[in-house]
């Protein structure tokens, strides 16, 4: 997201006037519809569906996300697309990888863009077995100035170049998160979806312990995201190259992975204890179109 400087500055350091757009560019947060911005979560279960709906004023553009909860829980985020619903990741992932904790905003991978009166969706599941609720903030601008367009012509070319439309997405394990036996070492999958690639950015988790070693290959090409001399690769601490919501550990070159790929994620405990690891992939995903 571009920012609008408020001064329009000449060359050599002379002030030449006020740039206008700043005026059509605001501060905006998207909350829950719900008294408070709290949602309640039942113990050991999931929470009704929450909209968080866009005011007609204008669009807005998220870049950041933060959160506020009682105890652990998982989040899951979808856009309302008039009578259907689009996820923003493939299952709920850990809320704690996405939201931060409290402390510092999570920086969206890409800024999601959002018409006037569209709806986002969250609905939150307990970890921990007791009371619970959790309320989201999506930070962002929100675009004032108005566009006549009273044959609905910028709409239609704004749905038309939708294949170059790209989103922020998250992945977590197909199977959730997974507990790693003392000691052992695990095998899961990551499964791209069929209708966007996605391109992999930064890297969050949430563990029992940090204590593990990680590994991921692209099955397809046979390629890990961590190369080891002589054409090898291996499994390396979580430490180095997994960051939590506060500080993700961002990739200084993002990497694609097409659609129906699958991903191989080798973990092995080091901790000495039974370790359950929440992990999530953060990234954008890439409309599956034909390009021009």
């Amino acid at each position: 997201m571009g920012n609008v400087e408020t001064l329009i500055q000449l060359p050599g350091g002379r002030i030449g006037g006020v740039d206008k757009r700043i005026l059509y560019r605001i501060p905006y947060n998207v909350l829950t519809n719900s008294p408070n911005n709290f949602v309640d979560i039942p113990a050991n279960s999931s929470s009704p569906f929450t909209s968080m709906t866009i005011s007609g004023e204008g669009p807005c553009e998220i870049a950041s996300l933060s959160a506020e909860r009682d105890s652990a829980c998982l989040v899951f985020l979808q856009i309302q697309n008039g009578e259907t619903q689009s996820g923003l990741m493939n299952r709920a992932v850990h809320i704690d990888t996405i939201f931060g904790n409290g402390q510092r905003q999570y920086w969206l991978p890409e800024t999601l863009y959002l018409d006037e009166l569209r709806t986002m969706i969250a609905s939150f599941t307990d970890l921990q077995g007791g009371a619970n609720r959790a309320a989201l903030n999506m930070g962002g601008c929100r675009y004032l100035q108005l566009q006549v367009d009273p044959y609905m012509e910028e709409i239609r070319s704004r749905l038309e170049n939708r294949q170059y439309m790209t989103t922020p997405y998250w992945y977590t394990l197909d199977n959730g998160d997974v507990t790693i036996p003392a000691g052992t070492t695990v095998q899961e999958t990551i499964t791209v979806g069929q209708r966007c690639h996605f391109q992999l950015c930064n890297m969050t988790a949430v563990a029992t312990s940090m204590a593990f070693d990680i590994n991921i290959v692209d099955i397809s090409r046979g390629e890990s995201i961590i190369d080891a001399p002589g054409n090898s690769n291996r499994a390396i601490s979580a430490g180095l190259c997994i960051g939590n919501a506060n500080y993700p550990f961002k990739f200084h070159e993002s990497r694609l992975i097409q659609v129906g790929q699958k991903l191989l994620v080798t973990l092995t405990d080091r901790s000495g204890f039974d370790n359950r690891v929440h992990l999530t992939l953060g990234g954008k995903a890439i409309e599956n179109m034909m390009w021009r």
